[in-house]
């Protein structure tokens, strides 16, 4: 999944809560897409970044640790919803393996989370080079991962509708 579609998520996932500071939910969005800041480690190694420890359940406990560290004054309902936002990333990701085995797309023929990490070792794919340029992989993926660009749409539209009417909300009782 992209970004916009993890974004989405994690916004819409802050929807649970009316009692959450706004900087609260900069945290839960920020969690929902900073485990593809490991893309530029896995374009270094030469290997998909969803093969890499920032891409398991074990590693986005460590992230939500580092963050719960940062961020120490927030809610213990934050803490949970950030890390729900983390894991959320997850499963967004490893959607698109269940889309192709449901025949949904075309692409994302492996799974894509290493969900036993540490019990057993990370996938180790490289990456074809074709998938070094942003705009060759955002092609790919437009025109393969209909299913998972489908669900990208719904997540955003969801989330920009709800946005709309908060802030309509907003304006009217102000």
């Amino acid at each position: 999944m992209l970004p916009l579609g993890h974004l989405s998520a994690s916004y819409l996932l802050t929807k649970l809560s009316k009692k959450l500071s706004l900087k609260e939910i900069l945290l839960i969005v920020f969690a929902g897409f900073v485990l593809d800041f490991d893309i530029f480690i896995g374009v270094a190694l030469d290997k998909s970044h969803h093969d890499l420890i920032t891409h398991t359940p074990f590693g986005a406990i460590i992230v939500w640790l580092i963050l719960v560290l940062i961020f120490k004054n927030i809610s213990s309902f934050a803490k949970l919803l950030t890390l729900t936002s983390l894991i959320l990333h997850l499963i967004l990701d490893e959607i698109g393996y269940w889309f192709y085995v449901l025949k949904f797309q075309t692409i994302v023929n492996q799974p894509q989370i290493s969900w036993l990490y540490p019990l057993k070792p990370l996938f180790n794919r490289s990456v074809p080079s074709s998938f070094c340029s942003i705009g060759s992989f955002i092609w790919l993926y437009l025109n393969n991962a209909w299913a998972n660009v489908l669900l990208e749409i719904i997540l955003f539209g969801a989330a920009l509708l709800i946005l709309g009417i908060n802030y309509k909300n907003s304006r009217i009782n102000k």
